[in-house]
């Protein structure tokens, strides 16, 4: 891997920091954008160029998902993400519990699955 862009660093840290959409091995599409936004260069990379970013990282669109994304939206993103996915996804999931996992691990839900986002 040759050197690291500004972004790709920016990515790094924020899952150092453990921030929500970026833990567990899974990153959001919109908390990705949201990061974008907040270094200003959501303007600048394309959605193929971010999708190639993520890759010389080491995640994927998740494969248990229709190109990525969720069926249902993720409420405490606010839409229907789409999640990458680093690590071993040989045992089978459905749709909701990828989802659910996502959430989960995020701290979007507790686990009895009750929703620890404030209304």
């Amino acid at each position: 891997m040759g050197s690291m862009g500004v972004v790709e660093q920016h990515i790094l840290e924020v899952i150092e920091e453990g921030r929500p959409g970026f833990c567990g091995d899974y990153i959001s599409s919109k908390t990705l954008n949201d990061l974008l936004k907040e270094i200003k260069y959501d303007t600048k990379i394309s959605p193929q160029k971010r999708l190639s970013m993520l890759q010389s990282l080491g995640y994927e669109r998740h494969p248990g998902l229709n190109k990525g994304r969720v069926d249902n939206p993720i409420m405490a993103e606010g839409g229907k993400s789409v999640l990458y996915f680093r690590g071993d996804v040989s045992h089978w999931m459905t749709a909701a519990q990828i989802k659910d996992d996502y959430e989960r691990k995020q701290g979007y839900v507790s686990r009895t699955g009750l929703s620890v986002v404030p209304s």
